[in-house]
């Protein structure tokens, strides 16, 4: 268990490749906090990871990853019971690219996977 006593932040994981990392961090021992837009597919995740022996090392926090009150409330969410974040895994940066100019883009690229602690 390469990840026991670390904790990652997921955006976008609850569906596709964001879910697919959500189970590779647990897989790996790290608790995991799976932020998404949609509450629905969030739902979902969590009873999947539960189903699979997770509860305790899984939670869901609605995030919009483009409002940095989003933001801000995801980290006090993780630091809550988690602390401290050991990794965080950005999924959704898409939505920035769509928003950024070409400059910023190598900054946005940066957040896709940083290791915080």
């Amino acid at each position: 268990m390469r990840l026991a006593n670390r904790v990652a932040i997921i955006t976008g994981g609850a569906s596709g490749m964001g879910l697919a990392s959500v189970f590779r961090y647990l897989d790996e021992g790290a608790r995991v906090v799976v932020a998404d837009f949609n509450e629905t597919t969030g739902a979902a995740a969590i009873a999947a990871a539960t189903a699979k022996g997770y509860a305790d090392q899984v939670s869901f926090f609605r995030t919009d990853v483009a409002s940095e009150d989003d933001i801000a409330n995801l980290v006090d969410h993780t630091f809550e019971p988690f602390r401290p974040a050991g990794y965080y895994v950005q999924q959704r940066w898409r939505r920035w690219r769509d928003r950024t100019p070409d400059r910023d883009h190598g900054s946005v690229l940066g957040l896709y996977f940083r290791r915080v602690g």
